[in-house]
């Protein structure tokens, strides 16, 4: 791997003084801390190393060494999260119409590691080594017969096929 340039966005002072090319040390102003809690909800260390003009593990050492960067950083992804998770959730309980679900969703598992043990099509099916109660299971198979039958429904008529197949499911 060909070695970096010095970076034109980030201090390079020397440790000792001296000058000595071998121990030397980034230094961020402010701004630049900042700028690394609003970068770190959209990319990764790696990514931000490359924006910044350093290694990795010269980011690494930038945040092991100094608490506020490190903060900031947690800070940034943390709400950036917070973000995604609080739009899904109004997704799902309906108050907030804006939005791709499917897009949200990924977003979580990438840059959340949210995760889901079981897909319903598997519990549904009873192919998991989980226990799940028999009315859970039947309320996932009734769940995937309803998306089957909503696919290609508006929201109006996906209302209704939902209180007809409550209906004629008691």
């Amino acid at each position: 791997m060909a070695a970096r340039k010095d970076s034109d966005k980030i201090a390079l002072v020397s440790k000792s003084g001296g000058g000595c090319a071998t121990n030397r040390m980034y230094v961020l102003t402010q701004e630049q801390k900042e700028e690394i809690g609003r970068l770190a909800g959209y990319m990764s260390n790696e990514q931000m190393a490359d924006y910044f003009g350093i290694e990795r593990n010269t980011l690494k050492a930038i945040r092991d060494r100094d608490a506020e960067v490190d903060r900031l950083y947690l800070k940034g992804r943390a709400q950036k999260l917070m973000t995604y998770a609080e739009a899904l959730e109004g997704k799902a309980l309906g108050s907030n119409p804006i939005g791709d679900t499917a897009a949200i969703a990924f977003y979580l598992k990438t840059k959340g590691n949210y995760r889901t043990a079981d897909s319903i099509e598997q519990v549904a099916a009873g192919n998991t080594e989980k226990y799940y109660p028999p009315e859970i299971r039947e309320k996932y198979a009734r769940m995937i017969e309803l998306d089957k039958i909503c696919t290609f429904l508006d929201v109006d008529e996906v209302r209704e096929a939902i209180k007809q197949y409550k209906i004629n499911k008691k």
